[in-house]
């Protein structure tokens, strides 16, 4: 027992540091500057980020996750379980949340700030309840199975595209394009 409550409490340690404390103790900022249109993004600790960049392989690598580091070279998107949870090993859960990423690697960004995540999961929730009242009355109508079942799944895919309609996560901007980035303190 003891042993669960030990992890619960690290697990809520996090998610206040996550909320609360990250973005107050962040040291630096990564800057990306187009000199051409006078655009300049900043990538704070605490933002969710999507990043294009290439593999110690040399292969184009995409990441999308919150962003939790920043030091002079590297950007760290995730959290590193193990340093959470002593008894984890490293594993292939751990490696889809946590990326440690070299600065001059990024190949593509696209900044998503906490209030646009919010709009984002209000958007989804409204969606949510609106469907339930939606279906209820489908399904409570004479209509057959395979109906109910095409304007369920109409009403799910429906959601999702316009959530991702109004709300898109895919690479915006490409270094290649004249995009330059720099670390700054905040």
């Amino acid at each position: 027992m003891d042993t669960v409550r030990y992890y619960i409490n690290k697990i809520g340690l996090l998610l206040v540091c996550s909320f609360f404390g990250m973005p107050v103790f962040a040291q630096q900022k990564l800057v990306f500057t187009h000199a051409a249109t006078q655009k300049t993004i900043e990538l704070k600790v605490g933002h969710r980020a999507a990043i294009l960049y290439t593999g110690y392989l040399g292969q184009v690598e995409f990441a999308r996750e919150t962003v939790t580091d920043i030091t002079d070279s590297t950007i760290t998107l995730g959290v590193d379980i193990t340093k959470i949870l002593p008894n984890s090993k490293p594993g292939k859960n751990n490696k889809l949340t946590y990326k440690t990423i070299l600065i001059k690697d990024i190949k593509g960004f696209r900044r998503m700030p906490v209030g646009r995540q919010a709009a984002k999961s209000a958007l989804s929730i409204a969606g949510i309840v609106g469907s339930f009242y939606l279906l209820q009355g489908v399904y409570s109508s004479d209509i057959s199975n395979f109906n109910a079942f095409a304007i369920s799944l109409g009403v799910g895919l429906g959601l999702y595209g316009i959530n991702n309609l109004i709300f898109p996560e895919n690479i915006k901007y490409y270094m290649q394009e004249g995009w330059t980035v720099s670390v700054a303190a905040p």
